[in-house]
């Protein structure tokens, strides 16, 4: 069974919420700000540092969250905040940056800035609870293994087996049989393929110049390589197991 794919360009529309107010699901280096007051972040860096401005609505009081346990000095006017420690302590995790106390409904957090114990800067954004966080997964529609909720490809995409006349499945058991009375020739064999015999031999077919190769030996484990036209072409042969 031949399998034929067809590359789709797809915009993945996230039509559900974030609604969920749980900090340690935001995207690392974050800020967001929920209808009751509270400042989320979510920071895999120590943070010694922060200031923002507070969209549509004025600061009048803060309190509490994981700045004020850690004895950060609170300073505000308006719609501007200024956090920092006195005594070096950082903050870090996920969790309540701070409680604050506004005159009407805020739409975010707007100017960013946080900095780590050294004052060099944190790029840090303002999660506006949209969705979940990045998924990472393999994001190639061509994979075996690909992943349609994926937003972030992580490099793990499995494309299966190649068979022999070319053509690749995901179990090698659905690779098509080979034709009866095929006599073993690499030149009989469809352009641009590889063969592995019983022996040993990896036999190609290319109308293309080949200038390196790679490929899984699926089965068993390669001892040692050796000879063929790579080695006569003084290629330089690297195997693992």
């Amino acid at each position: 069974m031949y399998r034929h794919y067809i590359k789709i360009i797809h915009i993945l529309l996230l039509t559900t919420g974030w609604g969920q107010d749980d900090p340690c699901t935001m995207p690392d280096h974050s800020l967001h700000l929920t209808s009751g007051g509270s400042v989320l972040y979510n920071s895999s860096t120590p943070m010694a540092g922060f200031q923002f401005d507070v969209d549509g609505a004025g600061i009048l009081a803060t309190s509490g969250g994981d700045a004020g346990a850690a004895g950060y000095m609170i300073s505000f006017s308006e719609s501007f905040l200024l956090g920092f420690s006195l005594s070096g302590v950082t903050i870090d995790g996920c969790g309540t940056l701070v409680e604050l106390e506004l005159d009407g409904e805020a739409s975010g957090l707007s100017s960013i800035l946080v900095a780590d114990s050294g004052g060099q800067a944190i790029p840090f954004e303002y999660f506006d609870g949209s969705s979940g966080g990045d998924v990472e997964g393999c994001m190639d529609m061509d994979a075996c293994n690909y992943n349609a909720d994926a937003t972030m490809d992580d490099g793990s995409c499995d494309y299966g087996t190649m068979c022999w006349d070319g053509s690749y499945e995901c179990d090698a058991s659905d690779c098509p049989d080979e034709p009866d009375g095929w006599d073993g020739d690499a030149c009989s064999m469809p352009d641009h393929t590889l063969h592995v015999t019983s022996g040993g031999s990896v036999l190609y077919n290319s109308s293309t110049p080949l200038a390196g190769f790679q490929f899984d030996v699926d089965g068993t484990d390669v001892l040692g390589a050796s000879g063929g036209d790579a080695q006569g072409a003084a290629f330089i042969v690297n195997i693992n197991s």
